[in-house]
């Protein structure tokens, strides 16, 4: 189906825009992170998922039956912060052996950065609050294990490029516009193709 077809019909055109699923073991009520492939090459990464042993051969495997491989991906575009959404962009960099550009909302860029992830997920601050909040000890325990486990499922991310409400990006068979959606995250951001009418 052609474009203008496509249109007509009230279906958006999805040739070139490809979902890739990677489960979540452990957490199997949330089902699987999904990541999207947008262009005919080279394309663009929309978020990746977190860094679970062989996430990033899941996500491979399904990028090789499109046809493509990392060395094909030109940037990543992430639409929040959190570590579902960004954890395997260093890895993914470190198996196409170059530092792909990776582009999120200034509002979220410091949720990548080392330090955040090295000790800003659960602070003294953020404890005393709990404390003056009635969270028990046994529960802050609890809290401060599942920080560290989610620690493992990322990479920090330092040179990240911030992106800002109205951006674009473009490719091969695409165009990307930026809307900043905050509310999940202060940075959140949905992407919108004009063109096709589709909305991540």
């Amino acid at each position: 189906m052609d474009l203008m077809a496509a249109s007509e019909a009230g279906n958006p055109d999805t040739l070139g825009v490809h979902t890739l699923a990677v489960p979540l073991p452990g957490f199997e009520d949330l089902g699987c992170s999904n990541a999207y492939v947008l262009g005919t090459g080279p394309v663009t990464l929309i978020d990746t998922a977190p860094k679970f042993p062989g996430s990033l051969f899941t996500l491979e495997r399904q990028l090789a039956s499109l046809g493509y491989s990392w060395s094909d991906v030109e940037r990543i575009i992430l639409t929040h912060g959190h570590i579902d959404h960004f954890g395997l962009v260093g890895s993914i960099r470190e198996a196409s052996s170059r530092r792909i550009s990776c582009h999120i909302h200034g509002e979220d860029a410091w949720r990548l950065s080392p330090g955040h992830l090295s000790s800003g997920m659960f602070t003294e601050e953020a404890v005393r609050f709990y404390e003056q909040a009635g969270i028990p000890a046994h529960v802050l325990d609890r809290m401060r294990r599942r920080f560290v486990f989610f620690r493992a499922l990322c990479d920090p991310i330092e040179d990240i490029l911030p992106m800002s409400d109205g951006d674009t990006f473009s490719g091969l068979g695409f165009e990307l516009r930026v809307i900043h959606t905050p509310g999940h995250s202060p940075g959140c951001c949905c992407l919108y193709e004009p063109h096709r009418k589709i909305l991540f």
